[in-house]
């Protein structure tokens, strides 16, 4: 392995974010003690959040983050279940899948069980085209859940809404022969 290729930098910033995930223990370090953020760990407040955030405030911590990802996912599938128009549900579940997709990247490449990708971790790295857009399609729908019901939707994709949406079968034409 040669100094400065890809393989060395990709395998050097896991490795300290891991180290820095470690060092954080139960508690973490404490606010302004992290040793990785300060030199050893790049893009630490970009990419790195997550491994930063361990070193600081510990497992305990990385615990509460991930919770508070998982009610704000959580709402956004409550919000999907109760809309009544399903064009709305389906840009709820597309912002779902969206965030769901960034939080898992962003935690499984700093934990060392995928390759860094790059993705932000939505609301927390810093970046202000990352936060500009997780904001506004977090906004679009929090938005539409004003337009939620009491009930949840009771039909499905496979099933119609009411009568005056399915197809007639028309019937066949038979042949005389």
């Amino acid at each position: 392995m040669t100094f400065g290729s890809a393989e060395s930098s990709d395998s050097y910033h896991i490795e300290n974010a891991m180290i820095a995930i470690g060092t954080g223990g139960l508690f973490g370090v404490g606010i302004g003690n992290s040793v990785q953020a300060m030199g050893y760990l790049p893009e630490s407040i970009n990419d790195s959040v997550f491994a930063v955030m361990g070193e600081t405030f510990g497992f305990v911590g990385l615990v509460l983050v991930v919770t508070c990802f998982a009610v704000l996912l959580m709402r956004l599938l409550k919000v999907a279940n109760y809309l009544e128009d399903m064009e709305e549900s389906l840009i709820v579940i597309g912002v779902f899948a969206w965030a769901t997709a960034h939080v898992v990247v962003n935690i499984a490449a700093m934990t060392g069980i995928m390759p860094l990708t790059g993705i932000t971790l939505p609301l927390l790295s810093y970046g202000g085209t990352s936060m500009l857009f997780t904001a506004t399609a977090l906004g679009i729908a929090l938005q539409l859940s004003c337009y939620t019901s009491r009930e949840p939707r009771k039909e499905t994709l496979s099933k119609p809404v009411n009568e005056a949406t399915v197809r007639r079968r028309v019937p066949e034409i038979r042949r005389r022969g």
